[in-house]
């Protein structure tokens, strides 16, 4: 019996994180950035998070790659400024959902539902993830996030 329960406690959260898509960050990933068919951050703008406070699209022809991925802005003056530094633009962690990372998975973060915190950039999969992360931050999230994503393969 004492041994069921202590399967439970251990395959519960796995089952759970595969359940919302998320795998062990151990399992890896084909990319350092969360992409779909090549285009970061779903074609959102990483620099309006920055300078408007908001999730924009960006144009299909206001483009450059970097990473091996195409990242879009909604105007050339966005372009430039990432061009000029892309980490300080780009979100932490590729893009996969930070609070995922922070419990040692991946998933894949939503560039509708984010964060930023000394000057930052963070996704989340889901409004609960972020409000659950936020909470978290006096008690180190970032630093075990940071730890987590280290670590992967």
């Amino acid at each position: 019996m004492l041994l069921a329960a202590g399967l439970t406690l251990i395959a519960a959260p796995l089952v759970y994180g595969l359940y919302l898509g998320f795998v062990p960050l151990s399992w890896g990933w084909a990319n350092d950035y969360y992409a779909r068919a090549g285009i970061a951050i779903e074609g959102y703008d990483p620099v309006a998070y920055h300078t408007e406070g908001a999730a924009r699209r960006g144009e299909p022809d206001i483009l450059l790659r970097w990473r091996q991925l195409e990242w879009r802005f909604s105007n050339a003056e966005h372009r430039a400024q990432f061009d000029a530094d892309p980490a300080a633009y780009a979100p932490q962690f590729g893009g996969y959902c930070a609070k995922a990372v922070g419990s040692g998975f991946s998933g894949g973060g939503n560039p509708r539902v984010w964060h930023i915190d000394n000057g930052k950039l963070y996704f989340f999969f889901s409004d609960g993830a972020r409000a659950k992360w936020v909470t978290e931050l006096d008690t180190g999230i970032v630093a075990r996030s940071d730890a987590n994503w280290a670590r992967r393969p």
